[in-house]
């Protein structure tokens, strides 16, 4: 920061000098297996129907899980599940099911904590497997890649914004998200690696990587 406001020649340092690079990766794009997204697709469809099964041999009771008004009923009226404030939908019609409030209900019933895992892989499914299945290009004959849309004016911070897909919210906490995450390959002696754009971890990428361009910059 300088005397007047920021310093222009850091600006341009460090907000300028590595729009090249994201372009070049626009460009490029990363290299997946669109059979491992298809494969995952019908994974996590078959956890869903054992997770319906197993609510239905624990309750009795046989519901779309996916259905937010099914699931209310289930918990809060025929299971008698109390919240210990009571949260309404927007509409005022039935009580919330959101992931908040799954959270704090999750040691009232084990059929909660089944219920959040079939959320997880709904959304694992229509969020990422079947988007990254449909948004992958061949290139050549036995390669397929995919040309994420990354912005640089989005967000007030200057950090990325990604989309089609985002590529900065990709699932790694679970499992199946991990799993999921397998589908992007590189080629043989190349790694990704995942970086936050903040004040340390793009320096010590570059020291670690002894990349020119990185080094350059940072």
């Amino acid at each position: 920061m300088g005397a007047t406001g920021p310093d222009m020649d850091n600006i341009e340092r460090l907000d300028l000098k590595y729009l090249p690079l994201v372009h070049h990766f626009i460009k490029t794009g990363l290299q997946v297996d669109p059979d491992h997204f298809k494969r995952m697709e019908k994974v996590l469809i078959d956890d869903m129907d054992a997770i319906t099964e197993k609510v239905r041999q624990s309750t009795g009771y046989y519901l779309n899980l996916a259905s937010g008004d099914q699931v209310a009923d289930l918990l809060f009226n025929k299971l008698g599940i109390k919240q210990a404030k009571k949260k309404m939908t927007p509409t005022g019609k039935r009580e919330c099911v959101d992931d908040d409030v799954l959270t704090a209900i999750q040691h009232e019933h084990p059929v909660v904590s089944l219920v959040q895992d079939y959320k997880e892989y709904d959304k694992l499914r229509g969020t990422y497997a079947v988007p990254l299945y449909k948004l992958s290009r061949r290139v050549k004959f036995t390669e397929w890649r995919i040309f994420p849309n990354l912005k640089t004016t989005r967000v007030p911070s200057s950090r990325l914004a990604c989309d089609e897909p985002n590529l900065l919210a990709m699932p790694n906490r679970t499992e199946r998200g991990r799993e999921l995450c397998e589908g992007f390959i590189t080629k043989s002696g190349w790694v990704y690696l995942s970086v936050d754009f903040s004040q340390i971890e793009p320096r010590v990428g570059a020291h670690r990587s002894q990349d020119d361009a990185l080094i350059r910059v940072y």
